[in-house]
């Protein structure tokens, strides 16, 4: 008589349950990959489960396919990420699997792609030289890491951070483990992997979406082999990692680690804190910012993390000076030509007589965010979603940057851009960064300038040829967005300038002034990066936000200013309850039928509140935007204690509703949204 094993099997389907089957391999066990039939279809799963007691009628079960030994298996570990990954952001495990699939996907016939690298053995201090400032914070991480602590290095911008990354993850080489370093941005692997490769040689391996699907697969074999270091996007963390011993996330603030859809809809930062829980072994954890997000700062405050400071630049420049320049007193003593300042332009013009380099960021992109019209008022939508639609002078077109929404504008000969509604004059709100280009180009005929932004970043070839010339000194300005705040190294950068830096605040996010200093210190930290002095030129309207203030008294890098600063946030997020001191978690719904939104909307509120905890639910709200044609309402957890240990009760309650309703594919949930 047969001996039957039951088992359970994680396909990648958004399935609140895992189905059962049966096998006779003895071997088979969890992390194997297997073939099943469901629903008429045959599908490739990972057994998630073994030898577990079948909840339903063996006769009704059917047998495993397939045991495709010849795939390798996943690790138990990963498995456990997989889950508790769902777990936490309130999703299947199948969504998570579904996720993780490209980065477990080794070819047998890609074979391995030639290193671009020789020098380098991962032993050591990786080839660096460290100053005593870097040292002594090295050995404060390393005390930390003995004590099983994370670590948050706040490093100010230029200190050297990188180098005491290179150092640590070359000592955890050597000790026979493996490395992950996470960077929030593709364009910082490519600026990072050189260096990198130089000190690791051929045990450093790239991996983000912007590779070729054989490059990806060599990293995976690169991975299933061990003792290697992974430089990656958040990605990467669903890589086959099995003895990860250091993971580092660097520019550990920054919002682009976090995935808005689909889910998980998880924070890289964060979920490198669940992969490391689910190691066999002891993992470290590094974090790395010049302004730290607020969560991991009261991390640091509880004692949960330990915070190292690096307060010294690895070179000694000549320092940056901070000028906010108030743009409503400007204009009223006639000191602004279009959007720049006379205090920009004349220091923009030394910056070029001393053969200098610049860098203007607008925040937005286009060259009219908005536009309306003279005659009826009207401001353009977009159709598809409801967004402000821009307006591109270069290519006559009014664009959606919400949605990617796009159609010609009426221009006529003379350049004036005619209302769809009425046929009069639409005249441009604010300016983008092709506008401030334009200026830049009017104002400084014979200066290179070049452009960097979500248009012209959209190739990678452009994009990476504009920065090498202006690493090699053939541009002088460089306008654009956020983009090049980034982490990018130019050592003749005499000037950078924010226009329009209001934009950079806002009252709907809670999180608005923090994000504010972050890039503004991130943009401050481009300028005198090696021995020449430097400015920062703030252009504003709102000179006195206490954001500008703490940038204009130079001590925005300081421990003790920080810490000030920080500390009245905190307050006010304990006072109106935000994160760090709640979570959050935010349930969405899209219809095309509004009405049928409300009624949804309200029913599902209904059976939230019905649940044990006593939840405090908000909403539900409309949002003031649309997604492809669909309307959207959200409901809130804005300040519930019980939400942490009850949250999956959330979940469950969502999916029970979706199958009683029959409004499958209309709900989303985002715990800890950004």
């Amino acid at each position: 008589m047969e001996k039957r094993r039951y088992i359970l099997v994680l396909l990648p389907l958004k399935m609140e349950w895992e189905p059962c089957y049966w096998t006779e391999e003895e071997g088979l066990s969890i992390g194997d990959r297997v073939v099943i039939e469901l629903n008429g279809k045959e599908l490739e799963g990972i057994v998630s489960r073994t030898d577990v007691e079948p909840q339903t009628a063996p006769s009704k079960i059917r047998q495993v396919k397939k045991w495709l030994k010849d795939d390798g298996r996943v690790c138990r570990n990963l498995v456990r990420f997989w889950k508790s990954l769902a777990d936490y952001y309130l999703c299947t495990g199948g969504e998570v699997l579904k996720a993780a699939l490209p980065a477990l996907t080794a070819s047998p016939n890609s074979g391995k792609t030639p290193s671009k690298f020789s020098k380098g053995s991962g032993d050591g201090d990786g080839g660096v030289s460290l100053t005593p400032a870097q040292k002594e914070a090295g050995e404060q991480i390393e005390a930390a890491f003995s004590e099983n602590k994370p670590v948050l290095l706040n490093g100010v911008t230029g200190s050297g951070k990188t180098e005491i990354y290179i150092s640590l993850a070359s000592k955890t080489l050597a000790a026979g483990k493996d490395v992950l370093y996470l960077v929030p941005e593709i364009a910082l692997t490519r600026q990072l992997e050189h260096r990198l490769g130089d000190a690791f040689g051929d045990r450093l391996a790239v991996y983000h979406s912007g590779q070729t699907p054989a490059r990806r697969s060599a990293t995976v074999r690169k991975v299933l082999e061990g003792n290697y270091i992974v430089l990656g996007t958040r990605s990467s963390l669903f890589l086959p990692h099995r003895n990860l011993g250091l993971i580092i996330v660097d520019e550990e603030h920054d919002s682009s680690y976090k995935q808005d859809a689909p889910a998980p809809r998880y924070n890289g930062r964060d979920a490198a804190f669940i992969l490391a829980g689910t190691m066999e072994k002891k993992c470290n954890i590094l974090l790395g910012s010049a302004t730290p997000s607020l969560e991991s700062v009261y991390n640091c405050l509880c004692g949960k993390y330990a915070r190292v400071f690096l307060n010294e630049r690895f070179h000694k420049g000549g320092g940056t000076e901070v000028l906010v320049v108030d743009t409503r007193a400007e204009r009223r003593k006639r000191g602004m030509k279009g959007d720049l300042s006379l205090k920009l332009i004349e220091r923009l013009q030394s910056v070029l007589d001393s053969s200098g380099q610049a860098l203007i960021v607008r925040a937005r992109r286009s060259y009219s965010p908005v536009l309306q019209c003279e005659s009826c008022g009207d401001i353009p939508k977009c159709p598809v979603c409801g967004g402000i639609l821009s307006y591109h002078k270069d290519r006559s077109s009014l664009c959606c940057h919400r949605c990617g929404f796009s159609k010609k504008a009426n221009v006529s000969e003379s350049g004036e851009i005619a209302c769809p509604l009425c046929g009069g004059i639409l005249k441009g709100i604010g300016a983008g960064t092709q506008k401030i280009e334009e200026e830049i180009r009017g104002v400084f005929p014979g200066a290179r300038v070049a452009r960097l932004d979500g248009d012209t970043a959209q190739s990678t070839r452009f994009s990476t040829e504009v920065l090498k010339q202006f690493s090699r000194g053939e541009i002088d300005f460089i306008v654009g967005t956020q983009i090049i705040t980034k982490g990018f190294d130019f050592s003749n950068v005499r000037l950078v300038a924010a226009i329009h830096a209001d934009s950079l605040l806002g009252n709907e996010d809670f999180r608005s002034d923090e994000k504010a200093l972050q890039v503004l210190s991130q943009l401050r930290g481009r300028c005198a990066r090696r021995d020449s002095r430097g400015i920062f030129v703030i252009q504003t309207a709102q000179p006195e936000h206490p954001v500008f203030r703490m940038l204009a008294s130079g001590q925005s890098d300081t421990p003790s200013a920080q810490e000030t600063f920080f500390s009245g946030l905190l307050q006010e997020r304990q006072e109106f309850g935000y994160p760090p001191f709640v979570r959050l978690v935010d349930i969405t719904l899209s219809d095309r039928n509004p009405a049928r939104a409300s009624e949804m909307a309200e029913k599902l509120k209904e059976r939230i509140c019905r649940l044990n905890g006593g939840f405090t639910v908000k909403g539900p709200y409309s949002l003031d935007y649309q997604d492809n044609g669909k309307h959207l309402l959200r409901i809130a957890f804005p300040k519930d204690r019980n939400l942490s240990r009850n949250k999956l009760s959330v979940r469950d309650a969502v999916l029970k509703f979706e199958e009683t309703e029959k409004y499958q594919g209309h709900i989303t949930i985002d715990a800890d949204p950004a």
